[in-house]
């Protein structure tokens, strides 16, 4: 009987839905924070810069194509 007390206790009180919610999104936020500290630290200015980045080097062959025509 004390098996089952003690598994019914670690199954609805310590692996309780919301709070393994809020583990996991503190988790992930501490992730985000980390990468976005990593990524500062080696000068490439965060998270917000890589997205920028990325749509920056999309459109740069159509810049160079209307540098060369305009040209």
């Amino acid at each position: 009987m004390a098996v089952q007390s003690l598994q019914y206790t670690v199954v609805h009180r310590v692996l309780d839905l919301d709070t393994f919610r809020e583990i996991y999104v503190r988790f992930m936020v501490f992730l985000f924070m980390l990468l976005d500290a990593e990524l500062r630290m080696m000068g490439m200015g965060g998270i917000g810069n890589i997205f920028m980045y990325r749509m920056n080097e999309e459109s740069e062959p159509l810049a160079a194509h209307r540098a060369i025509t305009t040209n």
